[in-house]
């Protein structure tokens, strides 16, 4: 940790401190809960804080658990400040309050099934032998990769521009390791009542085990940079970078973004491996296009294929790009009988000819100038 670390950290501490104990005169002298309850809130704020700026993770435990406690006590103030509620009658169970602990045992996410093979990662041997020495093969031969230095890593993050095929590459690596997936976003777990945020990402890392990867999809809507004004924001980035380094043994924790920049610097460390996942080059999208062609009947020459990738790599095309070309050349060969489709004899499909990928990326080229 930095020294300017160090310092806004013991500031937030020593603030903390301050109100803790004007929070107790208030309560002692006056027996005002209402304010003793205010503030209890902004001690325990200042020590979320305090744990966005330490990155000693006994430290940030001890954070959190005092973090915890100021909740406590800040919800009891609060209730002894109000009137008594008059009985009501209520039909069926009630929902869950801001800081219930039932959240944390009725939120779930059903994991997926992975909708992509290791098979289908084409063009990416490099990127695919280092998640099979770090993920894959110790997970299968874990007598070979013992003790600190070999032992597998538990938590990757993947960055680079949109539509290079992260998502597909985390649903690859579930395929081939035999997990689900438990799919997590901002809009998953983000809540308008405070705390409930993180406790669905507690119960999230609860849920998970040794047959499943926890997959943080846009990582950067969640562990935002800090000097951010949302104290929620904050609460957030602190239970991520708590619960992160600490996953059981077995679960995988994966995360994708395509604006690394926006995540803070103390969350990215947290994990094991971190990958860029880049635009392919000519060759990976001549690989790719070949294997998404091989699902049709072709013929198309590999010298098309060929000049064909080496324009759209050129052009800064992703993963998305090529699939959309390649489909776009599929189903040519079938609006050219469309007009049939109505009688009962309907002409053979006649197979994608180089005219048609050549065309379809005649056509990707013009959309993109537009």
């Amino acid at each position: 940790m930095s020294n300017s670390d160090d310092d806004l950290a013991l500031l937030n501490l020593r603030e903390s401190v301050q109100l803790l104990q004007h929070a107790y005169k208030i309560r002692i002298e006056g027996n005002d809960e209402e304010s003793a309850a205010l503030l209890l809130a902004q001690a325990q704020q200042r020590i979320m804080d305090a744990t966005v700026f330490e990155n000693d993770k006994g430290i940030t435990s001890h954070l959190m658990q005092l973090s915890s406690l100021l909740e406590s006590a800040v919800i009891s103030s609060r209730d002894a400040a109000l009137p008594p509620a008059p009985p009501k009658q209520l039909e069926g169970p009630s929902p869950p309050k801001p800081s219930d602990p039932s959240i944390k045992s009725s939120f779930t996410i059903t994991p997926v099934d992975p909708k992509v093979q290791w098979d289908h990662l084409v063009g990416l041997e490099a990127l695919k032998a280092r998640i099979l020495e770090h993920f894959i093969l110790p997970a299968r031969h874990p007598d070979l990769f013992t003790g600190p230095l070999r032992q597998g890593a538990r938590s990757a993050l993947l960055y680079g521009p949109p539509g290079t095929g992260k998502t597909s590459l985390v649903h690859a690596v579930a395929s081939e390791a035999g997990r689900t997936v438990i799919p997590v976003s901002a809009g998953t777990i983000l809540s308008r009542w405070s705390g409930e945020a993180e406790q669905r990402v507690d119960a999230i890392f609860s849920q998970a085990t040794d047959e499943s990867i926890i997959f943080l999809d846009e990582l950067d809507g969640l562990g935002q940079t800090r000097g951010t004004d949302d104290p929620g924001s904050r609460r957030l980035l602190s239970q991520l970078l708590m619960r992160i380094p600490e996953v059981p043994e077995g679960v995988w924790v994966w995360g994708a973004t395509n604006r690394i920049e926006d995540i803070d610097p103390a969350l990215i460390r947290r994990f094991d491996l971190t990958v860029e996942v880049g635009l392919p080059d000519a060759t990976q999208v001549a690989s790719l296009m070949r294997n998404l062609l091989a699902d049709v009947d072709t013929d198309v020459s590999d010298v098309t294929v060929v000049k064909c990738a080496n324009r759209m790599s050129a052009a800064g095309a992703n993963v998305s790009d090529v699939k959309r070309v390649c489909r776009e050349a599929a189903l040519r060969p079938v609006r050219a009988i469309l007009h049939e489709l109505k009688t009962e004899a309907v002409a053979e499909v006649l197979p994608v000819m180089d005219s048609h990928v050549e065309e379809a990326v005649d056509e990707w080229a013009a959309g993109r100038e537009t």
